[in-house]
This record gives structure tokens, C-alpha cells and sequence, in this order.
């Protein structure tokens, strides 16, 4: 007769100590059980099976499920469950033609042992629970999660297809199994090896084997149907929010029904709401509302927000026509932005058509980036600061006439405000960039854009081109704006982001922009945080 589930006293104080973290307790458990448990899963997977693993296994489980036993009287059910389990794991790895082989004993015993591991499951281990380790069929329905009607009718139709039942028993009990040669898993050298398993994970096996291959069962199928449905879903969502195609030629696009009226209709963050595409200019609050208007003739400038630092000047600004059939035409500014007493920023933009979906049929609104390349000494943190606007071309879209509504010639109009600078800070060292004829210069991170300086040997006398990228933690960012200063020999790149400055390893990224061109990649220490 096997191991009983019904423990004594002293085997439920031992099991309380091993509850309470007593790996002496545990080891006395495990000399206790661990040959009934070495026989039990030999005879569920054969000769061939990892029976000596699987006896290891099963108490390394069972000691990290110990918390979860309310019951002490339930231990050699929770046991016998947890190696069930392992055993129909591993039976599934196994070879067809290697199951359940005994090459070593008779061949009566061999052809009858092989016919109980044909046996389907889990009329195999409700058979060997019952006939090796003397299980009732209740505490068999309790160890495996069956109902016990079912349990009475798998053994039942097994000894019908084998031997009496007498005959079975002594048969299986009979069977010469040496025992083995297994240390203690509860050992110090063992337990530091073993503290790399996830007990989370391995909790699964304390389950009961039919709500354990059900939950099996439901992540197989689970996953694709998952897969299924968030395929479908982002399919679903691309298609409601695909672009809305453009009226077909000769069709009049649907005019705004609107007039802007600036004393109710300003937008409360210009750099988000006019291109739709927030960033930490809008998110941080980083931009100065100017809301100024200059006239010029029947048309009226406004200035609705800016934003600088030592990368990048952003400026949101709207025009207003005379008439809404007028907002077809097509304006050229001229400007020039002066900063303290000795900055000047040429700026240049153009207003075409009403091809914004802002609904105002009188007005035309504005996002403009202008990349700059200023050393951070000359950049002030507060300056007073003025937009002077020089030149005002219009092109009428009915009769293609053009207007200069101001010239250079002309007494300029200016927009006073104070403006803050949000300069930015810098990486300095200039390093090689291995196996290229790239020198980095410099990095300088400000809120709202990233600018990197590169000096090239040879970009003078060369027809290469380059694509750049600039990776920070999970954040990738491409080049928005590459120019060339001093004879081609400095390349400024603007990547317009903003990272978190918290990670620190930045690494650009530079390809050939030909086929199959080469890639160089450099690491370097992120910039201290922008002002």
C-alpha cells in the first residue's frame, strides 16, 4: 500500500513548520514521500520517463505552495495533484514510441504495465492512485478535481479492459522498482539555485487536472481569438479615422460657415489646435500668448503666440481677410524678429488658401518653425523682444494680381512683447564617429526640439546624404530639418521632440541615404536638462 492521504499528528505539526518557512520540516516531509511519489510517477511515464526530475519538481512545488494549504489533512492530495500534473506535461513530450516501456521486467508484467499507460487520461492516474497508493475514489475525485461517479466508472472500464482487480493490484504493486537516488532538494546549495524560479507561475500545478486543462485549453484558444479581435478593432479604428478623401475636381469644397471673432473665438493653445498634433510646447505650457493685431490695408496681422529657445522659434499667428471670398488669396510675409539689443532673426512665411479645417471663413491661421543655430551665451533668459514685419505681398487667386500691401521701402510695422528664452543645455566634447569621416560636436536639448552639430571632413567635396536618427530609451525620432553651414562643412540637425531627460543614453543613428549604404551608430551621455 502506497502513501495514505489521512496524516497523523505529527505529520500535521510537520506540515505547520513548513508552512511557517521550517525547511527541516519540509525535508523530513519529503524523505517521508519522496519514494512512493518516485514509484507513482515511474509507473505513470515509464522507463523512459523523468521520473527522478519530476520527484523534485513535485516537492519543490508543493514547499512553495505550502501558504496556500488551509488544510493539513489535504497534503498528500495536493501532492499527488502536483505530480499529476508535471506527469501529463511531460507525457506530452515524449516520444509515442517510448511511452511506457518496460524493457527490464518480464514480459507478462512489461505487456501489462504497457497496457495501463495506453490507457486514455484520466483513467491512467485514477487507476494507479487507487491501485498503488490505496486512494478511494472520493479522495481520488478530490486529487484530480473529478466527480467521484466518474472516478468509480474510469476504473471500472479499466479493469475491464485489463485484469480482475485483484490480479491488477498485486501486479502494480508488485512491480521491482529500485529506489532512488535522490538528495534532498531542500539543501542550501539547492535552494540558492532555485530562488531563479518565478513560484507565481508555478502555482498553476496545485490546480485540479480538469479545471487546469480547461484553463489550458482557454489560453490556447484564447490567444488567437485575442489576436483576432485586436487585429480587427485597430483595422476598425484606422478606417474611422482614415483621412477624409478631398472633393473630386470641379466640385466647390463646402465653405466655413463662420467669422473669426478675436474677442471669442481665440484658441487656447495655437501649436495643438491648428496643426493637431500636440507636443511639449502645448502639454508643458511653454508658449507666450502675445494676442496683437497690426492693419495692413484691408487685411489685419495677428501674432496669437510664440514660442523660443536656442533651437527653434515657433510662431502661431493668424490673418484676417475683408471678406470671406478673399480667403482663397495667397500672402507673403516678410519679418524679422529682434531680440535685447543685438539678436535679429530673419523670418519668413506664407499663407495659402484656406486649406485648414479650423471652420472660419474670414480667416487663415498659421503654425511656423523657424530653426536656428545660436550659441547659448547670446541667448538671454527674458529680453524684450519685437516682430518687425517688412514686406506684405498678396496674390490674388481670381485674376492672379499682385498687391504689395507693405514694402521694404516703406515705415515698418512692429509687435512689441517681452519674450523668455528657454535656452536650453548642451553636450559639448567633440568625438569621432567610428568608421565614419563625422565629428559630433555638439548636442543641445531645449523643450521643444533637439539640435545636434556634426562637422564633416569631406561633406564639401562628396555627393553623399544621410538619414538620421535619434533614439532615447523607447522614444525614436526622425530628422525634421538638416542644414549646412560654413561651406558645407557643418550639418545641423533638428530632431523637433522632446525626451525624457531622465534616460541616459542617447544614441544617433546616421545611414547612407543610397542602397545598401553604410550605417554608423554613436552613445553618448545625455544633455543636462533644459532650462
Amino acid at each position: 500500500m502506497g502513501a495514505q492521504p489521512c496524516p497523523d499528528e505529527d505529520q500535521n505539526a510537520l506540515i505547520l513548520q513548513a508552512q511557517g518557512g521550517d525547511l527541516s520540516a519540509m525535508e523530513r516531509l519529503f524523505e517521508r514521500y519522496h519514494a512512493h511519489m518516485y514509484r507513482y510517477l515511474l509507473l505513470l511515464l515509464g522507463e523512459s520517463g523523468a521520473g527522478r526530475e519530476l520527484t523534485l519538481e513535485t516537492f519543490w512545488q508543493i514547499w512553495e505552495a505550502l501558504p496556500g494549504l488551509h488544510d493539513p489533512m489535504q497534503f498528500v492530495l495536493w501532492l499527488y495533484r502536483i505530480a499529476t500534473n508535471l506527469a501529463y506535461d511531460e507525457r506530452s513530450t515524449l516520444p509515442i514510441t517510448s511511452r511506457y516501456q518496460w524493457q527490464a521486467l518480464p514480459p507478462d508484467m512489461a505487456r501489462i504495465l504497457g497496457d495501463v499507460g495506453q490507457l486514455p487520461w484520466p483513467e491512467h492516474p485514477c487507476l494507479l492512485l487507487h491501485l498503488l497508493m490505496g486512494f478511494t475514489e472520493s479522495q481520488i475525485a478530490d486529487c484530480l478535481g473529478l466527480q467521484e461517479k466518474q472516478v468509480t466508472q474510469y476504473i471500472e472500464r479499466s479493469v475491464e479492459a485489463l485484469l480482475p482487480l485483484k490480479e491488477l493490484r498485486q501486479m502494480v504493486q508488485g512491480v521491482p522498482i529500485p529506489l532512488p537516488s535522490v538528495t534532498s532538494p531542500f539543501l542550501p546549495e539547492h535552494m540558492e539555485r532555485r530562488q531563479e524560479r518565478r513560484p507565481a507561475l508555478l502555482l498553476a500545478s496545485t490546480r485540479p487536472f480538469r479545471q487546469r486543462r480547461f484553463l489550458q485549453l482557454c489560453t490556447r484558444i484564447g490567444m488567437p481569438v485575442l489576436l483576432v479581435v485586436l487585429l480587427t478593432s485597430s483595422g476598425l479604428l484606422f478606417w474611422l479615422n482614415r483621412p477624409v478623401q478631398p472633393a473630386p475636381k470641379g466640385e466647390p469644397l463646402t465653405p466655413p460657415s463662420r467669422i473669426f471673432d478675436p474677442a471669442h473665438d481665440r484658441l487656447s493653445c495655437y501649436f495643438n489646435e491648428v496643426v493637431n498634433q500636440p507636443s511639449s510646447i502645448c502639454s508643458r505650457h511653454l508658449y507666450q500668448d502675445i494676442n496683437q493685431s497690426v492693419e495692413l490695408g484691408p487685411y489685419k496681422l495677428r501674432v496669437e503666440q510664440i514660442y523660443a529657445d536656442v533651437n527653434m522659434i515657433g510662431l502661431a499667428y493668424s490673418l484676417l481677410y475683408p471678406r470671406a471670398s478673399d480667403s482663397d488669396d495667397n500672402v507673403m510675409l516678410h519679418m524679422s524678429l529682434h531680440v535685447g539689443n543685438g539678436l535679429t532673426i530673419p523670418l519668413q512665411a506664407e499663407m495659402r488658401g484656406r486649406n485648414q479645417s479650423i471652420p472660419f471663413k474670414n480667416a487663415l491661421f498659421k503654425i511656423a518653425f523657424y530653426y536656428l543655430s545660436l550659441p547659448l551665451q547670446q541667448i538671454p533668459q527674458k529680453a524684450n523682444a519685437s516682430l518687425q514685419i517688412s514686406q506684405v505681398t498678396v496674390l490674388r487667386t481670381d485674376n492672379r494680381d499682385r498687391i504689395e500691401l507693405l514694402r521694404p521701402a516703406d515705415a515698418s510695422l512692429r509687435i512689441n512683447f517681452p519674450l523668455t528664452f528657454h535656452a536650453g543645455r548642451a553636450i559639448t566634447p567633440m568625438s569621432q564617429i567610428e568608421k565614419s569621416d563625422l565629428l559630433l560636436e555638439s548636442v543641445i536639448a531645449s523643450p521643444g526640439n533637439v539640435q545636434i552639430l556634426l562637422r564633416c571632413l569631406h561633406c564639401a567635396t562628396t555627393t553623399k546624404r544621410y538619414n538620421y536618427t535619434l533614439v532615447v530609451g523607447n522614444d525614436v525620432a526622425i530628422a525634421t530639418m538638416v542644414l549646412t553651414g560654413k561651406n558645407g562643412t557643418e550639418l545641423h540637425i533638428y530632431f523637433q521632440e522632446s525626451f525624457d531627460e531622465r534616460n541616459e543614453r542617447w544614441q544617433l543613428i546616421i545611414t547612407e541615404a543610397s542602397a545598401g549604404g553604410n550605417r554608423y551608430e554613436t552613445t553618448f551621455a545625455a544633455p543636462a536638462g533644459a532650462s
